[in-house]
């Protein structure tokens, strides 16, 4: 979505705009590390669910504003660097299978992985052939 914006909404080049997503999401990751200590300090005095629920919300209220307010420029950056942040909660999170058999115990973060990398790996390839 986000290098489609860039050449659509914007008018880079896709060379350009393939430079511009890495930086974005450089920027991202120099959010989310202090992020996740946060988080884990929250997650302890909140409470795992609040948390998630939150993640969920704001990831779809980010989703929104991010096709939305899409034409002012700087908010493209501050919503990008937001989603990332939001979605913390969910991914730093053990899946409920942790919780229901002591086979899957601990399996649960390599399983999100796993279809996480296989989920991007076939969006990028359809994204590239379009």
């Amino acid at each position: 979505m986000m290098s489609y914006l860039l050449v659509y909404q914007y008018g880079f080049s896709q060379k350009d705009a393939g430079l511009y997503a890495a930086r974005l999401g450089w920027y991202n990751d120099i959010a989310l590390i202090p992020s996740e200590f946060l988080l884990g300090t929250l997650n302890d005095i909140i409470g795992r669910k609040k948390l998630i629920v939150c993640g969920v919300f704001l990831t779809g209220v980010f989703t929104i504003c991010e096709s939305l307010a899409s034409k002012f420029f700087p908010w493209l950056v501050i919503l990008y660097i937001g989603f990332g942040v939001s979605c913390l909660p969910i991914i730093i999170n053990p899946l409920q299978a942790d919780y229901l058999s002591p086979k899957t115990m601990g399996a649960s973060g390599a399983i999100n992985q796993l279809f996480s990398t296989l989920g991007q790996t076939i969006s990028t390839s359809g994204a590239v052939k379009m």
